[in-house]
Protein backbone atom coordinates (compact mmCIF):
# COMPACT_ATOMS: atom_id res chain seq x y z
CA UNK A 1 0.00 0.00 0.00
CA UNK A 2 0.96 3.68 -0.79
CA UNK A 3 2.26 5.67 2.38
CA UNK A 4 2.59 2.51 4.84
CA UNK A 5 6.04 1.60 5.38
CA UNK A 6 6.82 -2.32 6.71
CA UNK A 7 8.80 -0.66 9.47
CA UNK A 8 7.07 -2.26 12.58
CA UNK A 9 6.83 0.90 13.93
CA UNK A 10 4.34 1.95 11.19
CA UNK A 11 1.92 -1.22 11.96
CA UNK A 12 -1.42 -0.18 13.47
CA UNK A 13 -4.76 -1.72 15.52
CA UNK A 14 -8.11 -1.67 14.47
CA UNK A 15 -10.56 -2.10 16.98
CA UNK A 16 -14.14 -3.18 15.84
CA UNK A 17 -17.11 -3.35 17.97
CA UNK A 18 -20.32 -5.31 16.63
CA UNK A 19 -23.58 -4.34 18.17
CA UNK A 20 -26.35 -6.65 18.03
CA UNK A 21 -29.57 -5.40 18.83
CA UNK A 22 -31.53 -5.00 21.15
CA UNK A 23 -28.50 -5.31 23.41
CA UNK A 24 -28.51 -8.19 25.14
CA UNK A 25 -25.67 -10.26 27.29
CA UNK A 26 -24.90 -11.98 24.26
CA UNK A 27 -23.28 -8.66 22.79
CA UNK A 28 -19.71 -8.80 22.07
CA UNK A 29 -16.44 -7.20 21.03
CA UNK A 30 -14.09 -8.00 18.26
CA UNK A 31 -10.44 -6.33 18.72
CA UNK A 32 -8.41 -6.67 15.42
CA UNK A 33 -4.52 -6.48 15.94
CA UNK A 34 -2.29 -6.92 13.18
CA UNK A 35 -2.99 -10.72 12.15
CA UNK A 36 -4.83 -11.53 15.74
CA UNK A 37 -8.42 -11.48 16.32
CA UNK A 38 -9.37 -11.21 20.46
CA UNK A 39 -12.98 -11.77 20.97
CA UNK A 40 -13.75 -9.93 24.64
CA UNK A 41 -17.37 -9.93 26.49
CA UNK A 42 -18.61 -6.32 27.03
CA UNK A 43 -21.25 -4.71 28.98
CA UNK A 44 -24.56 -3.39 27.05
CA UNK A 45 -25.05 -0.31 29.96
CA UNK A 46 -23.27 1.57 31.72
CA UNK A 47 -21.32 4.77 31.66
CA UNK A 48 -19.41 3.39 28.88
CA UNK A 49 -23.09 3.66 26.97
CA UNK A 50 -24.32 6.74 28.22
CA UNK A 51 -23.32 8.99 24.86
CA UNK A 52 -25.54 6.44 22.57
CA UNK A 53 -28.55 6.76 25.56
CA UNK A 54 -28.44 10.63 24.89
CA UNK A 55 -29.07 9.34 21.30
CA UNK A 56 -32.54 7.62 21.97
CA UNK A 57 -35.14 8.36 19.58
CA UNK A 58 -38.35 9.94 21.69
CA UNK A 59 -40.77 8.28 22.98
CA UNK A 60 -44.49 9.80 23.94
CA UNK A 61 -46.20 8.39 26.98
CA UNK A 62 -49.44 9.59 26.44
CA UNK A 63 -51.82 6.58 25.54
CA UNK A 64 -48.97 3.85 25.64
CA UNK A 65 -48.63 1.40 28.02
CA UNK A 66 -46.19 1.21 30.79
CA UNK A 67 -45.28 -2.64 29.24
CA UNK A 68 -44.64 -0.32 25.68
CA UNK A 69 -42.70 2.09 27.87
CA UNK A 70 -40.48 -0.41 29.63
CA UNK A 71 -40.01 -2.14 26.60
CA UNK A 72 -38.27 1.42 24.42
CA UNK A 73 -36.23 1.87 27.76
CA UNK A 74 -34.83 -1.80 27.40
CA UNK A 75 -34.17 -1.45 23.79
CA UNK A 76 -32.16 2.27 24.59
CA UNK A 77 -29.98 0.93 27.75
CA UNK A 78 -29.59 -2.50 27.08
CA UNK A 79 -30.81 -3.22 30.56
CA UNK A 80 -33.63 -5.84 31.68
CA UNK A 81 -36.35 -4.51 33.33
CA UNK A 82 -38.23 -6.98 35.88
CA UNK A 83 -40.91 -6.94 38.60
CA UNK A 84 -40.08 -7.42 42.07
CA UNK A 85 -43.55 -8.90 42.31
CA UNK A 86 -45.23 -11.25 39.93
CA UNK A 87 -48.71 -9.73 40.94
CA UNK A 88 -47.49 -6.22 40.21
CA UNK A 89 -46.13 -6.78 37.11
CA UNK A 90 -49.40 -8.22 36.14
CA UNK A 91 -51.45 -5.61 37.21
CA UNK A 92 -48.76 -2.50 35.85
CA UNK A 93 -47.35 -3.88 32.54
CA UNK A 94 -50.87 -2.85 30.73
CA UNK A 95 -51.63 0.28 32.77
CA UNK A 96 -52.06 3.51 30.47
CA UNK A 97 -49.97 6.66 30.56
CA UNK A 98 -51.39 9.47 31.00
CA UNK A 99 -49.79 13.02 29.85
CA UNK A 100 -46.29 13.61 27.90
CA UNK A 101 -43.11 13.47 29.78
CA UNK A 102 -40.52 15.97 27.96
CA UNK A 103 -37.60 14.35 26.57
CA UNK A 104 -35.01 13.05 28.90
CA UNK A 105 -32.67 10.33 29.16
CA UNK A 106 -33.85 7.28 29.31
CA UNK A 107 -33.30 6.37 33.08
CA UNK A 108 -34.72 9.98 34.14
CA UNK A 109 -37.89 9.20 32.06
CA UNK A 110 -37.99 5.90 33.46
CA UNK A 111 -37.88 7.46 37.01
CA UNK A 112 -40.53 9.89 36.60
CA UNK A 113 -42.69 7.68 34.84
CA UNK A 114 -42.71 5.20 37.72
CA UNK A 115 -42.78 8.13 40.55
CA UNK A 116 -45.76 8.71 38.62
CA UNK A 117 -47.35 5.45 38.76
CA UNK A 118 -46.30 5.63 42.73
CA UNK A 119 -43.66 2.61 41.85
CA UNK A 120 -39.26 2.94 42.39
CA UNK A 121 -36.64 0.84 40.88
CA UNK A 122 -32.93 -0.70 41.83
CA UNK A 123 -30.23 -0.98 39.33
CA UNK A 124 -29.25 -4.38 40.11
CA UNK A 125 -25.93 -4.80 37.33
CA UNK A 126 -27.91 -4.80 34.52
CA UNK A 127 -31.32 -5.38 35.98
CA UNK A 128 -33.99 -2.86 36.43
CA UNK A 129 -36.04 -4.09 39.27
CA UNK A 130 -39.26 -2.29 39.93
CA UNK A 131 -41.45 -2.02 43.34
CA UNK A 132 -43.99 -1.14 44.54
CA UNK A 133 -43.70 2.84 46.28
Amino acid sequence: MRGLSSRPESLFSISLVIRVIPFKPNDFAVTLKCKNVRRDSIETFGADWEWAERLAPPFDTQGRTLGEFLAWFEAQTGRTVVFADAALEREMRPAVLRGSIADSPPLQKLSTVLDLNDLTYALEGDRVVIRQR
